[in-house]
């Protein structure tokens, strides 16, 4: 079962059956073309969709696409992180959620590909590259010990966009 959700009235837009054995590649397709979203709309996937069809539907329905980018698209990931290390910033974010036994500092940035991507297939249908930094401190409620971890997760979108808003998006997800 494949499931659209609206992040911000927590309503579940649509569902698709997956056949079994299958993947859920041309669900997602299927789903996002028909489920008519207005201009404007903000849609987050997996890293699995990172698929440049994916990438065209969300350009012609006018929304943004914003999609996790991990190891499965090695020449593009490498490339992604030269744009972070190397292209100047374009706008970024800071949030913090504090509670008893958890501190997470979360940074998004955005940085434009612009040229970095020429001469790759993908560069129609990036807009953006959104790294978001988090930071989390946990407590151990028995030992009072704290647990740090800190990583990077990469995010691409079709469409420029403020780092605010792809951090709320992003974060929703």
């Amino acid at each position: 079962m494949l499931s659209t959700f609206a992040t911000d009235i927590a309503l579940v837009l649509a569902h698709v059956d997956v056949a079994h054995k299958s993947n859920e590649i041309p669900p997602v397709q299927t789903l996002l073309a028909k489920l008519g979203v207005g201009p404007g709309a903000i849609v987050t996937l997996d890293t699995l969709q990172c698929r440049k069809k994916l990438f065209e539907v969300a350009t012609a329905a006018d929304n943004t696409l914003i999609v996790q980018l991990e190891d499965n698209r090695p020449t593009l990931c490498q490339k992604v992180q030269k744009i972070c290390a190397t292209k100047v910033l374009i706008g970024t974010t800071t949030s913090r959620n504090k509670s008893r036994n958890r501190d997470e500092c979360r940074i998004a940035r955005i940085f434009d590909p612009a040229t970095t991507l020429l001469d790759t297939d993908w560069r129609p249908h990036l807009a953006a590259t959104i790294p978001v930094e988090r930071e989390v401190f946990t407590r151990n409620s028995s030992t009072g010990m704290w647990h740090h971890f800190a990583e990077t997760e990469l995010n691409i979108a079709s469409t420029p966009i403020a780092a605010a808003r792809a951090a709320q998006a992003i974060r929703a997800q």
